[in-house]
């Protein structure tokens, strides 16, 4: 997720902008662009030598993927905060309380069982890293949900504003909220892993001003989306 997070950032900015899915095969233990499906989108730009952003950053899901991948963003976001003149703000979204069966693969230690999940990982980024986090302890079952969130996220005014939802869930309607949020917002990164037990997906998704490179056809995601709108939901 980082891999693909930071290279759609980075074309973002340039104004060139690319999407595709990157498959995770845990039998070859690689990462691999799927070529066939990705897309190119060029948007140029004009911009500024001097122009700053402010990222949003919204992380949706904190169970085996969410966990983990939190860790490791919060250390490149402390990294970045501390070089860049750019600027980042995190929110993680989970309304799960760590039970003991999540310690065998999930990154909660014993003390935590019984705590909201978002409530104890951003407790954790802002003990180890020193950055600001907003926990919501709460499930995704509207778009608006997640709109509400990104306002409240809100930058200082001469920075161009990035709003990112990474989505690492297992629920098929949280899904399918993150994909109408997606689709109503006029510019936006979606990133969204996806795995199954041996095979995973990273895809991700960018609008600017409308204009979209769509998402890439995706075997996981087309069976989540498929099994929750014929009410098969987690």
């Amino acid at each position: 997720m980082n891999l693909a997070m930071s290279k759609i950032v980075a074309v973002y900015e340039e104004g060139q902008i690319e999407c595709g899915t990157f498959c995770v095969n845990e039998k070859m233990a690689q990462i691999r662009p799927q070529h066939h499906n990705d897309q190119k989108l060029d948007l140029p730009m004009g911009r500024k030598p001097t122009e700053v952003f402010h990222y949003q950053l919204v992380v949706v899901g904190t169970g085996g993927t969410g966990s983990y991948y939190l860790k490791e963003l919060g250390a490149i976001l402390s990294s970045l905060t501390k070089e860049e003149r750019n600027s980042y703000a995190l929110s993680i979204i989970d309304g799960d309380r760590v039970e003991q069966k999540n310690l065998d693969r999930q990154n909660f230690l014993k003390e935590d069982v019984g705590q909201h999940k978002a409530m104890v990982l951003a407790q954790a980024l802002r003990d180890h890293y020193g950055i600001e986090v907003r926990a919501y302890p709460m499930y995704i079952d509207s778009a608006e949900q997640l709109k509400v969130v990104f306002k409240q996220m809100t930058g200082t005014y001469y920075r161009r504003t990035v709003p990112i939802l990474i989505g690492s869930v297992d629920n098929h309607r949280a899904r399918q909220e993150m994909e109408k949020w997606f689709r109503q917002t006029p510019t936006g990164i979606w990133i969204d892993a996806a795995n199954e037990f041996h095979t995973g997906e990273v895809v991700a998704a960018v609008k600017r001003m409308e204009r979209c490179c769509h998402l890439p056809g995706r075997t996981i995601f087309r069976k989540s989306c498929e099994a929750g709108k014929s009410g098969q939901v987690n």
